[in-house]
C-alpha cells in the first residue's frame, strides 16, 4: 500500500525554478504549474527530491521502493505531495538552515499511517490527520505500509 503525505517545507530550501514560483506566471484560468517526479530507488529519491525536501530517506524494501511527488508553489510556499512505499524520513541537524528558524512545516496524511517524532514528543497520524513540526529541529516520520 502506498502512503500519501503532503509536506509544506521551508521556502528557503526550494530550488530557484520550482514550478509556480513568482518568476513563472500561472496558466490563465488554471492552477500554477507543477513539477511531477517519480523515483524507483532511495538514491533517486535522495538525489531528486532531497534538494526540495532536505530529509534522509531509509526504505523498508530497497528492492521494490517507489515514490512519486508533485511539487509546486501555493501563496509563495513550496508544497509537495508524496506517494511512497513504507519508509522513514529523517530531518537531521545537517539539513537545517538559518531561515528554517522562522518557519513551520505542516504534515497532512492523506492515506495510511505515519508516526511523527520530534524531541520527546511523538504522535501517530492516520488518514486525514495532520500535525505541525519545527523545521529548525530534528524530526522523523515513519510511514507504514
Amino acid at each position: 500500500m502506498t502512503q500519501r503525505l503532503r509536506l509544506v517545507p521551508s521556502p528557503a530550501v526550494a530550488p530557484s525554478r520550482v514550478p509556480g514560483d513568482a518568476t513563472e506566471a500561472a496558466r490563465p484560468g488554471g492552477r500554477p504549474p507543477q513539477l511531477e517526479l517519480a523515483f524507483t530507488s532511495r538514491q533517486d529519491w535522495q538525489a531528486g527530491l532531497g534538494r526540495v525536501l532536505p530529509l534522509e530517506c531509509s526504505v523498508a524494501d530497497p528492492q521494490s521502493f517507489e515514490c512519486s511527488a508533485i511539487v509546486g508553489r501555493l501563496h509563495g510556499q513550496t508544497v509537495a505531495e508524496l506517494r511512497m512505499d513504507a519508509a522513514r524520513l529523517t530531518r537531521r541537524e545537517t539539513h537545517i538552515g538559518a531561515p528554517d528558524h522562522e518557519l513551520v512545516q505542516v504534515l497532512w496524511l492523506l492515506a495510511g499511517r505515519c508516526r511523527v517524532r520530534q524531541g520527546p514528543g511523538q504522535a501517530m497520524l492516520t488518514e486525514g490527520g495532520w500535525t505541525l513540526v519545527d523545521p529548525a529541529r530534528e524530526y522523523s516520520l515513519q510511514l507504514d505500509q
